[in-house]
Parts: C-alpha cells; structure tokens; sequence
C-alpha cells in the first residue's frame, strides 16, 4: 500500500496538477486530496464514468453533492472542500492500477 501511495503521488507530480493531500497523521492509502480549479463531485462522476472509484464529502455523508461537513468544520473554505476527494489504495491496488488513475485523472482536469 505504501509503495503504491508513493507512485501514485509520484506519478501526481510529474502531471502538473495542483493538489494537496490533506492530514498530517493518515493511515497508509488513505487520500483526503484537494484539486485546486476543479471540483470533486465532478472529479468523481468523470472517473465513475470510466469505472474508476473515488469518493467525495465526508463517509457519513456518502452520495451527497455538498461539501463534507467534516471539512468546513475544521476550517475548510467552501471551495476548497467542494474541491478535495477521498482516494483509498488498498492491497488489490496494483501498478498498472495506479498509472491508469493518474492518467485518467490527467484527461479529466488539464
């Protein structure tokens, strides 16, 4: 899971789009990430159109189009949190999975 968080952030950077992975004490594979210009329900749909799964807002809120109550609470614009996505790696997460987000990703926002 490590080696894939760090391709996948790897693979991030090299793309030019700006983001921010949010938290300072995460778990291993666990993404709270903010696209900055984009939004993240639309981010979500694109890639669910390409049968890639991320998610948006916060887990008690699932299926909502509104920003995570979570994330304003703790002081996050509208805007940016209308931004950020949850992106879980898990163990079944291979390489070529991993590229192929990135690149799916890149399509969508530039």
């Amino acid at each position: 899971i490590n080696e894939m968080e760090s391709l996948f952030l790897k693979l991030l950077n090299q793309t030019g789009i700006k983001y921010k992975v949010n938290g300072d004490n995460r778990l291993p594979g666990f993404l709270n990430i903010t696209f900055f210009d984009f939004d993240g329900h639309g981010l979500l749909l694109n890639l669910d159109m390409r049968n890639i799964a991320i998610s948006f807002g916060s887990a008690c809120s699932s299926g909502s189009a509104k920003a995570s109550n979570a994330l304003l609470s703790i002081g996050m614009d509208k805007n940016t949190a209308n931004s950020t996505v949850r992106i879980t790696i898990g163990s079944f997460i291979k390489k070529n999975d991993i590229i192929n987000l990135v690149n799916t990703i890149k399509e969508i926002i530039i």
